[in-house]
């Protein structure tokens, strides 16, 4: 608890300016280096929280919050680094290194477990995006929040849109308000494997739904989707296909 409450005490300790005979144009190199240092080291964290508070559905999440918390500690302990040639305030950086190095072996443990799971990754989607392209059938893998990732060119042209690119857009984009009832249905029945057959829409057989979608010009288009959760190892959902 002393600890704790002489944090911030400068009692017994000179200012780094003082210990040993520093040259200015040295002692400001190291303030300058770490100041810099500081304000890269927070441009990542804030760059990061941007991209995924934008873009929760990427996967393996908690691996980016604990990499912005890990770099964002880097940063304060060269900011308090700089400080210390007029404040020796050494138990808050001894505090502030603790917990970065804490953080440190966190992030390094969740990516060396994580590696094998991210190799994975490049192959299988390859294959799925051939696989979607040479289909003769329009498809869209959708994610949980109900935005495509994926589409390929014939479900583009489908909806009159072959030039412009449709993914991140949500599915009820396309679809008839009147069908978006059955088609949320079909959604949670995706993602809720034990969800009782008798609970579907009428319309809705074998995961296949009839639908009116709409064109980027406004036209109905007949539609049958035919739907399929693609799960992890786990059999937890991940996407519609």
């Amino acid at each position: 608890m002393e600890f704790f409450r002489n944090l911030f005490s400068l009692d017994g300790f000179p200012p780094r300016w003082f210990c040993g005979t520093w040259p200015e144009s040295l002692g400001y190199l190291h303030i300058a280096s770490d100041l810099t240092i500081f304000i890269a080291y927070t441009a990542i964290p804030i760059t990061l929280v941007y991209f995924i508070t934008r873009r929760k559905d990427i996967p393996f999440l908690p691996i980016f919050w604990l990499f912005g918390c890990f770099v964002l500690l880097c940063g304060l302990t060269h900011l308090v680094e700089a400080s210390m040639f007029w404040f020796p305030w050494y138990r808050f950086s001894g505090l502030m290194k603790g917990l970065t190095a804490v953080v440190s072996v966190a992030t390094a443990i969740a990516l060396i477990r994580l590696v094998p799971e991210v190799l994975k990754i490049p192959a299988a989607t390859k294959r799925l995006a051939s696989f979607i392209n040479a289909t003769p059938f329009a498809v869209a893998v959708v994610n949980k929040k109900r935005r495509i990732e994926f589409s390929n060119s014939q479900l583009n042209a489908l909806f009159e849109c072959p030039n412009t690119s449709v993914v991140d857009e949500s599915i009820f984009a396309f679809i008839d308000k009147g069908s978006w009832e059955d088609l949320e249905k079909l959604f949670e029945t995706l993602w809720n494997p034990k969800a009782k057959e008798e609970q579907w829409s009428s319309k809705i057989k074998r995961l296949e739904l009839e639908v009116d979608g709409i064109s980027r010009e406004g036209a109905l288009i007949p539609l049958l989707i035919t739907a399929n959760c693609i799960t992890d190892s786990g059999g937890a959902p991940l996407i519609m296909l």
